[in-house]
Parts: structure tokens; C-alpha cells; sequence
């Protein structure tokens, strides 16, 4: 999967420059025109088909399975609902500004940056307890069942997690990576593999799937606490909340596709996988910059 993440990193770095440029516009902008390509449209109408775009990349690319009659491991299969729960929480993040990153509702609530760490910190704890899991799957020594960890427990925020919100992101981003290099890697029998939760002993496919359970658990808690302290979306910034969404969804599907599928040419005029995600990132571009020529 390493050219699939090679091309994930671009587009990620694409849509951050265009979230920062255009997430404070007012709303007054949107009916702005755009002309060009043959015919008049707006900055509403332009941001709804970045998503739009997104959409037509996942049927693309589920004709392109279905074609080559891929098969993606079952790790792979549960990444798919990763970039969905991250498109959402990206999506709630959108608007939100370096200042306002370690402001609480109250001094007993985490700040979105506290929250933010702490997803980090237990996607970081999963993956070794992951590897700890399948490591003594394979050992000839009886090894305890849970990793030695003095810094677990509920609620733990875990290291530091500094800089502005660029550099949350990355970092969070960072993490979740190493979980779907590293589910995408494991076999069905490494996913049996032994690990614990809350007291319990599960294994380690449930708490792949357990990730994206976690991380609408704490986007909620992130929505929840730019509401409480007065952070309230405008339409230029659901609307890009909305781009965000789709784009996690086709991040889903990506994750989810077969090794051998990412540089293969599907012929029928239909783009190479690797051919799609420069096209993807070269429209966006495209857009942004034509709506910043507009409004300007």
C-alpha cells in the first residue's frame, strides 16, 4: 500500500491548503461567479462538487475491484470505516482556529486539543498492544496477556501533543496511519490473537473495529465542546465539513483496496488507480484557485 499512502499524503496536504484558504470566507462569498470551462457557476456550487468529485472516484474505483475481481484482507475491508469516521471528524473541525484549539467549556471538559491527544495516544496504544498481541501468538514462551503499560487507563491523554492545528492534525493523521499499515498486514489468524479491553479479553479484530467506534465517540465530544464555547459553523464551512465527508469516504475505499490493483490499468479509457489520485489532487487545485481568482 505504500503508493496508495504516497498519494494519500498529497491529497491530504492539498485539502488542508484548502480548508485554511477558504474556511474563513463569509457567506457572502458563496454567490460569487465563477466563469470558465464552457459555462457560469458559483463558490457554493464549486465547493458542493469537490464532493461531488469524490463521489464519482468511489464508483470508479468499486467498478475497478469488481472488474479485476479483487479481493482485500479482511484488515484491510475494516480500514474502510476509518476514513469515514476521520472524514466526519474532520468535517467538525473545519473553522476551527489556533487560538481556540486549548480553550475548555469548563474546567472539568477537555479542550478539542486534550480530546485530539487522546485519540492519538490510544490509537498509538493499539498498535503496539497489536503487535505485543500477534508477537505472542508466535512465541514458544507463555508471555502475559496484557502489554506491561504503566500509563494505561481510561481516559489517559498520553504524550504532548503540540503545535497549531495543522500540527494536530499531522499527527493524528501520523498514528492512524501505522493502524492501516498494520491491519492491512495482519492475517485472519493475527487478528484472532489475544489482547484485553476493559478488564475483558477480546482480540485484536475487535479492537480494529473498536477504532472507529472510539473516534465518533470523541468527534462528538470535539462538536460538543466548539458548540459550548461559542464555535458555531457558517455555511462556507459546512459546506466544506460536507467535502471532508465525502473525502473520508473515498479514503475508506482506497484502504480498502487490493495491493495489486493500486498500479494496474483497467483499460476501457477508465484511469489507473495511481492516475486517479493525481487527477483528484490537480482538480482541487484547479478549483481552490479559481474560486480565490474570483472572490479576489
Amino acid at each position: 500500500m505504500a503508493a496508495i499512502f504516497e498519494h494519500l499524503r498529497d491529497l491530504r496536504a492539498q485539502r488542508r491548503i484548502t480548508v485554511r484558504a477558504l474556511s474563513a470566507f463569509g457567506d457572502d462569498r458563496l454567490t460569487v461567479r465563477l466563469v470558465g470551462a464552457g459555462r457560469s457557476t458559483d463558490v457554493r456550487a464549486t465547493l458542493l462538487s469537490l464532493a461531488d468529485d469524490d463521489d464519482r472516484r468511489c464508483a470508479v474505483l468499486a467498478a475497478m475491484v469488481e472488474a479485476f475481481h479483487g479481493q482485500a484482507g479482511e484488515g484491510q475491508r475494516i480500514n474502510a470505516s476509518l476514513g469515514r469516521t476521520r472524514g466526519y471528524l474532520r468535517a467538525v473541525l473545519v473553522g476551527l482556529t489556533d487560538d481556540r484549539i486549548d480553550e475548555q467549556s469548563s474546567p472539568d471538559e477537555w479542550s478539542v486539543r486534550q480530546a485530539l491527544q487522546h485519540v492519538r495516544n490510544n490509537e498509538s496504544r493499539f498498535v503496539a498492544d497489536a503487535r505485543y498481541a500477534v508477537e505472542r501468538l508466535g512465541s514458544a514462551q507463555l508471555q502475559p496477556l496484557e502489554r506491561p503499560d504503566p500509563d494505561r487507563g481510561p481516559g489517559t491523554l498520553g504524550p504532548p501533543l503540540p503545535g497549531d492545528v495543522e500540527d494536530v492534525l499531522a499527527s493524528v493523521e501520523a498514528t492512524r496511519d501505522q493502524i492501516t499499515r498494520l491491519a492491512a498486514a495482519l492475517s485472519s489468524d493475527e487478528l484472532s490473537a489475544a489482547t484485553t479491553w476493559a478488564g475483558q479479553t477480546v482480540d485484536v479484530r475487535f479492537m480494529l473495529h473498536r477504532r472507529a467506534t472510539h473516534e465518533r465517540q470523541h468527534t462528538v465530544q470535539v462538536e460538543k465542546t466548539l458548540r459550548a464555547i461559542g464555535l458555531h459553523p457558517s455555511e462556507t464551512q459546512m459546506l466544506l465539513g460536507q467535502v471532508e465527508i465525502a473525502r473520508g469516504t473515498l479514503e475508506g475505499m482506497l484502504l480498502g483496496v487490493p495491493e495489486e490493483l493500486s498500479s494496474r490499468d483497467p483499460g476501457s479509457g477508465t484511469p489507473a488507480l495511481e492516475q486517479l489520485l493525481v487527477q483528484a489532487r490537480t482538480q482541487e487545485h484547479d478549483k481552490v484557485a479559481a474560486i480565490l481568482e474570483a472572490v479576489s
